[in-house]
């Protein structure tokens, strides 16, 4: 499936084919990793991003090869305002959710019956919802049959019951839309709530992406190598070790925690507001199998493809925030992606790169919104910030990680971040953004 904004915007000089659609951030919300306590709040975040600091620490799991991971303090929930046995009966990916779009509406100065007096929508995407209390349940009814389970599983651990659970509890009266898929899924969740306030079709949408997958199936998969002796996630025991962009690299650290944000339509402002524009483009380049990475050439071309739509070349880039983890599989897979595109644009333009996923850990329900937050607080800070962990820039790399201290944005022709979430099977939704 293929997804393209197509068009000429108005105004627009000969050959920007694309159509930048307006976007309006107005809030943030937060439930993530932390040393000590979670990271709620976008300053926090926003100072983690551009210093470059890591919030990965040590893992104690039985079963698991697995010894680092950014985990998030507690229950992520300290701060929200219901009965204590409704807490209880939540899973961990819903408190998380919950907190994270509570967090996101006072941001932006709402409440949840003004989204829900106009045309609204909330999207949640997750990797995989409620899997660690969903396997506790089957192991329930093993033990004890049907009538000990009942109601539980649709109430609690169903995957659209984080969705409606936030509908029902927080009071919006809005529909919901629960997405699921590889590591990119947040992004196109992004790319879809963004289009339809961009399009008028909703005054405001609510996007949270949300997992727990600190648990055992997930962690076997990650910690497994495969045919290529790549295993997606570091088995060293140093948080450091989680290095993208990096000539030693060991693996990601694997995450849990919930991000949100609350869109809506130019003018609207909150108490953070970011006034923009973007173009995004999804697409699938030929896994092998359905967690393969599929194939740079085809990655290569759709990337070519919304920057030739835009008008764009690799010289009006701010910078790339880019999909590498720390794993070697993947950085590789960068690489031959960068160097298709430079021959296919014909550019050898300096290209940025920043990655975050040193900073939090890889949190495969959230990870493309992350990529989106992290690239509006690097234009509206104009600073590209450093990739976390990075000691010495990969070799291979046909771009310019960046190390150590935030990069100024210097060009004022580089107004425009490219950003890319890319899934297991070669699902990938590309997003352009730039201020307005």
């Amino acid at each position: 499936m293929r997804r393209e904004h197509q068009g000429k915007r108005d105004g627009g000089g000969e050959g920007n084919v694309g159509t930048w659609l307006p976007i309006t951030l107005r809030g943030v919300g937060l439930t993530l990793p932390g040393l000590d306590k979670p990271c709620y709040d976008f300053d926090e975040f926003a100072g983690a991003v551009l210093s470059g600091s890591c919030a990965i620490t040590p893992l104690a799991r039985t079963g698991t090869p697995i010894r680092v991971a950014g985990q998030v303090p507690g229950d992520g929930d300290e701060h929200l305002v219901l009965p204590e046995k409704l807490l209880r009966r939540m899973t961990r990916a819903s408190r998380f959710a919950h907190s994270a779009v509570t967090r996101a509406l006072e941001d932006a100065g709402l409440t949840a019956g003004q989204i829900s007096a106009g045309d609204a929508v909330l999207v949640v995407s997750s990797y995989q919802f409620a899997l660690p209390e969903t396997i506790a349940l089957f192991e329930r009814f093993e033990r004890e049959g049907p009538a000990a389970v009942a109601f539980d599983y649709w109430v609690s651990t169903a995957p659209a019951a984080i969705a409606s659970g936030m509908a029902t509890n927080l009071g919006l009266q809005i529909p919901t839309l629960s997405l699921t898929g590889g590591c990119s899924t947040s992004m196109r969740a992004f790319e879809l709530a963004a289009s339809m306030v961009g399009r008028g079709e909703v005054d405001h949408a609510v996007v949270v992406g949300v997992d727990t997958p600190l648990e055992p199936l997930y962690l076997s998969a990650t910690g497994h190598p495969g045919r290529s002796g790549h295993h997606a996630s570091s088995l060293s025991g140093d948080p450091s070790d989680v290095r993208p962009h990096d000539e030693h690299q060991t693996g990601n650290a694997p995450a849990e925690g919930a991000a949100a944000v609350v869109l809506g339509r130019p003018g609207h402002r909150g108490s953070r507001t970011f006034e923009g524009e973007f173009q995004a483009l999804s697409t699938r380049n030929g896994g092998r199998n359905p967690m393969g990475l599929g194939t740079p050439e085809p990655c290569a071309a759709d990337l070519a493809r919304l920057l030739r739509g835009a008008g764009l070349s690799l010289r009006d880039l701010a910078f790339f925030c880019d999909f590498a983890e720390g794993n070697r599989q993947l950085e590789d897979f960068l690489c031959d992606t960068l160097s298709a595109l430079r021959r296919t644009l014909n550019d050898d333009e300096p290209l940025p790169l920043t990655s975050q996923e040193a900073c939090f850990g890889h949190l495969p329900g959230a990870a493309g919104l992350l990529k989106v937050l992290a690239s509006v607080l690097m234009l509206d800070q104009r600073r590209v910030a450093p990739t976390a962990n990075l000691v010495t820039p990969y070799s291979r790399l046909p771009a310019q990680p960046v190390a150590g201290e935030p990069a100024p944005i210097t060009d004022p022709a580089r107004r425009t971040a490219l950003t890319v979430g890319l899934s297991g099977g070669g699902d990938a939704t590309s997003v352009l953004l730039r201020a307005v």
